[in-house]
């Protein structure tokens, strides 16, 4: 079953925000204390933080069709979308597919999101 991101925002809008927080916070929360000691407790979160924002963005790309749609708007037309061929929308003056996101277990979102 596929939730389409034009429809539905909410995978979009978590994903997006995931990813922000734990960008930031990986900026500012480095594996020193503010003596620059290095520290396990700062190390071990700052890794956690980068982990699960790469995991947020490999997880956009493995679970939806961006890569296929991307692929054909540098005009690669024999890319198939992922989506039925009646779903083709008009946006600005342009046919294009719609950005869909699969379903994946509890467990990958949880790491995902936590």
């Amino acid at each position: 079953m596929s939730n389409s991101v034009l429809i539905d925002r909410s995978i979009l809008v978590v994903c997006t925000r995931v990813v922000h927080i734990k960008v930031v916070r990986t900026i500012f929360l480095k594996p020193f204390d503010v003596l620059g000691r290095f520290t396990a407790t700062y190390s071990c979160l700052y890794l956690i933080d980068i982990r699960q924002a790469l995991h947020t963005l490999e997880d956009f790309a493995a679970h939806s069709n961006y890569t296929e749609l991307a692929l054909r708007e540098l005009g690669y037309n024999n890319v198939f979308p992922h989506v039925g061929s009646g779903t083709e929308i008009h946006v600005r003056g342009k046919r294009i597919y719609p950005l869909t996101t699969g379903t994946f277990g509890g467990l990958d979102f949880v790491v995902s999101v936590l």
